[in-house]
C-alpha cells in the first residue's frame, strides 16, 4: 500500500506573547482573515499549509496567541510566504510586526492526522 503524500506532514506550534493592549487588534486580524478566507485558503494551497488556527490565550501572566500550522513542507511554506507581495500576506507581516513581543517554538509531543483517511473517505 503507498502511502497518501498528505501522510507526510510537518507541523509546528508557537507560543507567541501578544503586546500589552493588543488584544482589540488581534480581534480585528482574526475578522479581516475569516472575512477573506478564499483569499487565505488559496495563499495556503500555493504554500503547501493544509492546517493554520490561531488560539487566543488570555492568562494572568499576558495574552498570548497559539498557533499551530501543518505543511507538507514547514521551510517551504515559509519561503514561499516571505517572497511574497500579495496584500494580505503583508497585513498579516504588519501584524505580526505591530503585534508579537516574542514567539516561542513549542515542543512537540503527538502528531496525529488523518489527512489520507479524508481522501480515501471521499472515494
Amino acid at each position: 500500500m503507498a502511502l497518501s503524500r498528505l501522510s507526510c506532514m510537518e507541523s509546528q506550534c508557537a507560543k507567541v506573547r501578544l503586546r500589552p493592549g493588543s488584544v482589540e487588534r488581534v480581534h480585528e486580524w482574526a475578522e479581516e482573515l475569516n472575512r477573506r478566507s478564499n483569499e487565505v485558503l488559496e495563499i495556503m494551497r500555493g504554500e503547501g499549509v493544509v492546517v493554520e488556527a490561531a488560539f487566543l490565550d488570555r492568562t494572568s501572566d499576558g495574552d498570548f496567541l497559539i498557533y499551530y500550522s501543518k505543511a507538507r513542507s514547514l521551510q517551504t511554506a515559509r519561503e514561499v510566504a516571505r517572497q511574497s507581495r500579495r496584500p494580505i500576506e503583508e497585513y498579516h507581516a504588519l501584524f505580526k510586526t505591530d503585534v508579537y513581543e516574542s514567539v516561542q517554538q513549542l515542543e512537540p509531543q503527538i502528531d496525529f492526522d488523518n489527512l489520507s483517511g479524508l481522501s480515501e473517505e471521499a472515494e
